[in-house]
Parts: C-alpha cells; sequence; structure tokens
C-alpha cells in the first residue's frame, strides 16, 4: 500500500481508483456481536473485489439473490 492513507483510495464523477487489491464479504446471517471495540472478519482471498465480480454481485442483487 501506499505510505500515505489518502493515497490507497480515490475517487471522482469519472472514477474509482483502488491502490493494490481489495476483496469483500458478505456479512449477512452472521450472529450479532457483543464486542464493541474488536471483531475479527475472515476475508477469503478467492473474493477480489475486481469489476467481474461487482457485475456479479449487482446482478445477484436485481435478481433478488442473497449475496
Amino acid at each position: 500500500m501506499p505510505e500515505k492513507v489518502e493515497e490507497w483510495l480515490q475517487q471522482s464523477e469519472t472514477e474509482l481508483c483502488l491502490k493494490r487489491c481489495a476483496y469483500w464479504v458478505s456479512l449477512r446471517g452472521q450472529p450479532e456481536r457483543t464486542n464493541q471495540n474488536k471483531v475479527t472478519v475472515h476475508i477469503p482471498r478467492t473474493n477480489v473485489f475486481s469489476v467481474n465480480a461487482l457485475t456479479t454481485l449487482m446482478q445477484q442483487i436485481a435478481n433478488g439473490e442473497t449475496i
């Protein structure tokens, strides 16, 4: 990652640029946690947040499917 946190993500009306790689995970169906300070979330490295992944996620949502 870039040293400056401000350089990790750039967003404008024409682009969204993430530095390095981003991953996603759905928390749907996970139990509510009582710990308010820290919660460990395991994100599979196979869940790369890419153009294809975002398109698939949006299609699933549009079809009423859960992610």
